[in-house]
């Protein structure tokens, strides 16, 4: 499960190592989603999504879509759910496949990511963030989240968090800006932001469940 806290994502939360007053909220789940669901093995190679608002979410759209890649489990799902202020990404045995949640701003698309859909969003607000703080709650395997953060469609960067598997309890991850690596252009600014991806990558982890 993935936590914000302070007033971020309360599962993906942005929050300065100096200021925890100043965060940004990314999302704190109270607005429910999903569950968005395929199922191996007739589903695999597709992928389903949508869009919610709510006032809480950064750019008041959340997309979300689910990835199936393989699986041979007639019954087997991948499921992602949002409720009770948590992220549930969840894979049947013999199950891979990633999801992504993104936010963009309002477009109606979960397909499609609108990279200056923020508007130029400071995520540093003036200097006083620096971090990027994601709340594991449980995840039952190790695997890796990836964060993508754009400016445009020209310039963005990322960072993948690797977790242990066997997290039965509430641990916090803080990710500085200086560590994400750009994967395009100049990298992104994180003064002028225009889009943000979270990706659970369960596409080598059979059975993932990680919220």
């Amino acid at each position: 499960m993935l936590r914000q806290v302070q007033t971020v994502f309360v599962m993906f939360s942005l929050l300065s190592a100096s200021s925890a007053l100043a965060a940004v909220v990314i999302d704190d789940f109270l607005t429910l989603q999903g569950p968005l669901s395929l199922t191996a093995p007739g589903d695999i190679g597709s992928t389903t999504g949508s869009s919610v608002s709510g006032p809480e979410i950064l750019g008041t759209e959340r997309d979300v879509t689910v990835e199936l890649l393989g699986g041979i489990d007639l019954t087997g799902v991948t499921v992602v759910i949002v409720d009770t202020s948590s992220y549930n990404h969840s894979q049947d045995v013999t199950v891979t496949a990633r999801s992504h949640a993104v936010w963009d701003g309002v477009d109606g698309d979960p397909y499609t990511i609108d990279y200056t859909g923020l508007g130029g969003l400071d995520l540093t607000v003036g200097g006083l963030q620096d971090a990027i703080r994601v709340e594991i709650l449980s995840a039952d395997l190790g695997a890796s989240i990836v964060f993508d953060v754009y400016t445009d469609a020209a310039n963005a960067s990322s960072y993948s968090l690797d977790f242990p598997g066997a997290i039965s309890e509430l641990t916090p991850y803080v990710i500085p800006y200086a560590s994400f690596t750009p994967t395009l252009g100049a990298g992104a600014d994180f003064a002028n932001v225009g889009a943000i991806e979270m990706t659970v990558d369960g596409s080598t982890v059979p059975a993932l469940d990680v919220v």
